[in-house]
């Protein structure tokens, strides 16, 4: 019987650190198991899921741990390859119905977002990325290049503003910063650690490309429970272990991520009392504000108008 072989992965685990990202040494182990890259992607009191790069691939596998014991990972999850929509254009319908269902209908309906999106494919193909396991999309995310001077003061609106400011550049402005717009994952393959994965991907891209700054306009994932809570004070919440409240915003925490301010106009969705009705399947009988599902802050109604307006608050955080 052959005996264990060692753990490549051994000592970069430090109990207190939930995020530990490097490369695995250069000896033999490591030239045994091929990994250039290493991240946790989820941590537990006795469970680790833990993502490995394959060197000179584009393919991370996922493996998980009993943390109460020395982390042997030797049960392989999953194998996941990151791909671009350049690489692999045939997968463009199945990322529209993989992923659809995981955002609000009324998401859809941003007059800036719907006149740029559909060309984010064609002008930064590199940072388009779609994680496949086979032939079948399970996560995805994108982002796009900007200029930033890495002040407060000077960071774009929010989503709207960021997506303005990119397709604002020529070719005499060079843009140094990415911002990464929206990840997801499918819905019945969550809980894999895949959109850190994610994340992880298009930061590496970033930096491997000579860009300076990763930044995001982060949406948090908890905020559409407490639409009345302003977003500046929903930021500050932590759970006792020091960890934010939020999933979402944990996960880019981990990364080494940190919170920079309120983009307090990230999107502004406007549409009739009869789209908003078609969007979220409520009545609105009366002008005021309504609380919408999965909205992160109240639904104006104006009935005498003929309209609806939302303005959606985001985080920015910065990817140092």
């Amino acid at each position: 019987m052959n005996p264990t072989p060692p753990d490549p992965f051994d000592g970069l685990l430090p109990p207190h650190n939930p995020s530990v990202v490097g490369s695995i040494p250069t000896g033999s182990t490591a030239r045994q198991f091929s990994y250039s890259f290493l991240v946790v992607v989820s941590r537990s009191k006795n469970h680790n899921v833990v993502a490995v790069r394959t060197r000179n691939t584009r393919r991370w596998h996922i493996y998980s741990a009993n943390a109460e014991k020395s982390p042997i990972y030797n049960r392989p999850m999953s194998v996941f390859e990151v791909v671009t929509t350049v690489d692999r254009p045939d997968l463009h319908d199945q990322f529209e119905e993989a992923f659809r269902p995981v955002w609000p209908e009324f998401i859809f309906h941003d007059s800036v977002s719907n006149q740029y999106v559909g060309q984010v494919q064609e002008r930064f193909p590199l940072y388009d990325v779609t994680v496949v396991e086979g032939d079948r999309v399970v996560a995805g995310g994108w982002g796009v290049i900007l200029s930033w001077n890495q002040t407060i003061c000077d960071l774009p609106d929010g989503y709207d503003g960021a997506l303005v400011r990119s397709f604002s550049l020529n070719d005499e402005t060079a843009g140094n910063t990415l911002s990464v717009m929206a990840t997801a994952v499918r819905p019945d393959c969550q809980g894999k650690g895949l959109s850190a994965l994610v994340l992880r991907e298009l930061r590496q891209r970033a930096f491997a490309g000579g860009l300076t700054s990763v930044i995001a306009p982060v949406r948090p994932t908890l905020k559409s429970k407490y639409p009345l809570t302003p977003m500046e004070k929903f930021a500050s919440w932590r759970r006792t272990d020091g960890e934010h409240v939020d999933p979402w915003i944990r996960i880019h925490e981990r990364l080494g991520a940190v919170v920079l301010g309120v983009a307090a106009r990230s999107m502004v969705i406007s549409g009739s009392v009869h789209d908003w009705e078609k969007w979220t399947g409520m009545l609105f009988p009366e002008s005021g504000s309504y609380v919408v599902p999965d909205a992160l802050d109240l639904v104006v109604i104006d009935r005498v108008a003929d309209v609806g307006t939302y303005i959606e608050p985001n985080l920015w955080m910065h990817h140092s």
